[in-house]
């Protein structure tokens, strides 16, 4: 039970219908994001799996139980576990580009319609020095940004701007 000592009569509704907000969809919150299950495990592949496997299904599974339809759920940030996966830093463990492909192809399943999705395919599809895939999902990223996401668009023309470059 919530004490809300500092408030009058008044003032109570606000703060109690945060909280109770907060209780109600605890389980679909992404207070623990995805990084923190990431950065909590060891630096494999297998790990790393594991880890967004669990975060994963954490939150869907949370949103099912408030009765949430997974088209209401905001896009999770699978580029954000992408990049600690396949990050490449003085000290770091080796990229793990298996894992980082995985999870950039799942996020372009989970959400097919989202430019961002397909920026981060093609961003591991470049690292993994596959620029034909790569320039199609910038392509695609272009085709669904037009009009609805413009930084998004902006990303994905300088990536395939930076390709025709590479040529």
């Amino acid at each position: 039970t919530a004490r809300y000592a500092d408030d009058t009569h008044n003032l109570t509704p606000m703060a109690s219908l945060v909280d109770g907000l907060r209780f109600v969809f605890a389980p679909a919150s992404l207070a623990r994001g995805m990084n923190s299950y990431l950065k909590s495990t060891a630096r494999d592949s297998t790990a790393w799996m594991q880890a967004f496997n669990v975060f994963e299904s954490t939150y869907v599974d949370g949103a099912r139980t408030v009765g949430l339809p997974s088209e209401l759920l905001p896009e999770i940030e699978y580029s954000e576990s992408v990049n600690i996966v396949s990050r490449t830093t003085a000290g770091s463990p080796p990229p793990q580009l298996g894992a980082a492909h995985v999870i950039a192809t799942r996020y372009v399943s989970t959400y097919p319609m989202s430019s961002r999705a397909h920026i981060t395919l093609g961003e591991v599809l470049l690292k993994q020095r596959d620029t034909t895939r790569a320039r199609a999902a910038f392509t695609r990223a272009v085709t669904l940004a037009q009009g609805s996401d413009t930084t998004a668009l902006r990303m994905a023309t300088e990536l395939l701007t930076g390709l025709g470059a590479a040529r």
